[in-house]
């Protein structure tokens, strides 16, 4: 507030909105925390008809459209007026990732942005809103606290997709959503204020023959190349026999004629059935 005579000046970080008399700046007649002339601003702004009095102003809008509430556009002092004029913000460096499993396990790195430098310490908890996949043995990400000392203006941390490479069963793909929350300094969450992390199953099956891309790119080069009928090392087990048995299709296996191995068959005895 600045004094102006016998009135007062409503400041905020945008300039001054107009001077009203002593005491007025800060009366809310609406009380919802924000200030009769900070709302009038609004109001005045406002061409579409749609806001002609305070009590219209809610502090959970975004009058400007521009991804901050109105209640902390007044906080921050930053135009409620302004897209252009928003207060410091943290958020992911994309709103989408996308990670296959793989033979080992991935690392997945998760950039976190502050938009501009500020002079106090920011921190905020990343946490998991929602998941399809399992902790641990889908993935390492645990909740964590991520912070800005003064100054800085990016932060990361690295979790891992755990490798699934001798299931040999497809299953559907998994994801993580993460978000923030605990936010404390001086910034907001703001637009890519959330993260879905996709896991793409490691026996993704692009052509649908039941043989999964990694192990047809293991031996064939091509995750659609081998046909799972097909036997190309001709020991009469098919591709699709090959994987399920967990063979090599392109090394036949040997059969056991001269009984090196010295297995025996059993047949289990069956009950016989009573007659009454």
């Amino acid at each position: 507030m600045s004094a102006i005579g016998p009135t007062v000046a409503l400041c905020v970080g945008f300039g001054c909105l107009a001077a009203w008399p002593a005491g007025a700046a800060e009366r809310d007649s609406d009380r919802d925390g924000l200030p009769d002339a900070w709302e009038e601003a609004i109001v005045a702004a406002c061409t579409s008809g749609w806001i002609t009095a305070i009590d219209h102003v809610s502090p959970r809008d975004d009058f400007d459209f521009d991804g901050v509430k109105n209640a902390d556009e007044y906080r921050f002092n930053s135009d409620p007026t302004d897209d252009q004029s928003v207060p410091p913000y943290i958020s992911f460096e994309t709103s989408q990732m996308v990670v296959s499993e793989a033979g080992t396990n991935v690392p997945v790195t998760v950039g976190i942005v502050l938009s501009q430098a500020v002079t106090a310490d920011v921190s905020a908890r990343v946490y998991c809103r929602q998941s399809s996949a399992e902790y641990p043995s889908d993935h390492t990400f645990t909740n964590r606290y991520v912070s800005f000392a003064p100054g800085e203006t990016h932060v990361s941390f690295t979790f891992e997709v755990i490798s699934d490479e001798h299931r040999q069963v497809l299953e559907p793909d998994e994801s993580l959503l993460l978000k923030f929350d605990r936010l404390k300094g001086p910034a907001i969450v703001w637009r890519h204020d959330r993260l879905y992390v996709q896991i793409k199953d490691y026996a993704t099956d692009t052509d649908g023959d039941r043989l999964p891309d990694w192990w047809e790119n293991k031996y064939f080069g091509d995750p659609v190349k081998a046909a799972p009928e097909d036997d190309p090392d001709s020991d009469k087990w098919n591709n699709l026999l090959e994987y399920i048995r967990g063979g090599n299709p392109l090394r036949p296996w040997v059969p056991d004629t001269n009984n090196v191995l010295k297995l025996r068959v059993f047949t289990p005895l069956r009950k016989k059935k009573r007659i009454h």
